[in-house]
């Protein structure tokens, strides 16, 4: 695991970045609105993330990532982003990988829904943890592709509902103030389900489950990789092909079904059902 170490105001010299550099990748949510930029100076691998603060993420030791704050320093503020966003793409710099997921843990191991924001992975989670399903992750899942089996890698995060959601669990409020520490040991991949948000959809109107092969299941899960940067070949090869070891071990799944949170009891249902299956 990576931790984070945050410098005194001052005591750090970020570096001078060309920001019309063709190697600097700008980073932009669904809305189009930027959101960080990443780049390598130096032989080091930052993020900077505008109004929180600079991220080396290969820093002297090799077990912690540097956070140089922008002014004034917020350490709230910069944990939060580390923990969400910055130690999943540290990860994935480093050799594993990770995806734009949430998860929880079945007895077959993790099971995880990947999509854009707002598409409801956190929703789906968390009702599947009411049902005694441990939460493992909220927004990333880390994992390592190598060897007979894909496994997960536990990380620290915490829960965030949209407003709708936690009114709908009867929660008091939509960022849940509590830090979820999942188990401690790695935990095999049992599968992956691909939402997609649709006004319509067969089978009575509740959702729609299709296994993906090949081809298919590849750009799917591809889709929501979380990457620092694709500019370095080895590093592009080597990720591809962690997921080719995916694809091939873990059942991948789209899962079509209607935004309706009164809905939402059927559809979990229909995802125990489907993990059952495999």
């Amino acid at each position: 695991m990576l931790n984070l170490v945050i410098v005194p105001e001052g005591s750090h010299c970020a570096p001078q970045v060309d920001w019309s550099d063709p190697g600097v990748e700008a980073w932009h949510d669904n809305d189009g609105a930027l959101c960080a930029y990443g780049y390598s100076l130096d032989g080091h691998s930052w993020i900077d993330w505008p109004g929180v603060a600079r991220f080396c993420l290969d820093g002297p030791d090799e077990g912690t990532v540097t956070a140089i704050p922008w002014q004034p320093a917020r350490e709230w503020a910069i944990e939060e982003v580390f923990r969400r966003s910055i130690l999943p793409l540290a990860l994935q710099a480093r050799g594993r990988e990770a995806l734009h997921s949430s998860a929880v843990l079945m007895p077959r191991g993790i099971v995880g829904t990947c999509g854009v924001s707002e598409s409801g992975k956190s929703t789906i989670a968390f009702g599947l943890s009411r049902r005694g399903h441990p939460l493992w992750a909220d927004d990333a899942v880390a994992f390592e592709a190598s060897g007979d089996r894909v496994t997960g890698i536990p990380l620290p995060f915490r829960i965030r509902l949209r407003q709708p959601s936690a009114a709908f669990f009867g929660e008091n409020s939509s960022w849940l103030e509590r830090s979820v520490r999942c188990e401690a040991e790695p935990r095999p991949l049992a599968a992956l389900f691909i939402l997609s948000r649709t006004s319509s959809v067969r089978n009575d109107g509740l959702c729609e489950i299709q296994r993906l092969y090949s081809a298919r299941a590849f750009s799917a899960v591809l889709t929501h990789a979380l990457c620092f940067s694709l500019l370095d070949k080895s590093r592009k090869r080597s990720m591809f092909h962690h997921y080719m070891n995916l694809i091939t071990k873990v059942p991948v799944f789209e899962l079509r079904f209607q935004p309706d949170l009164n809905r939402l009891p059927a559809l979990l249902d229909a995802i125990e059902q489907k993990v059952r299956e495999i």
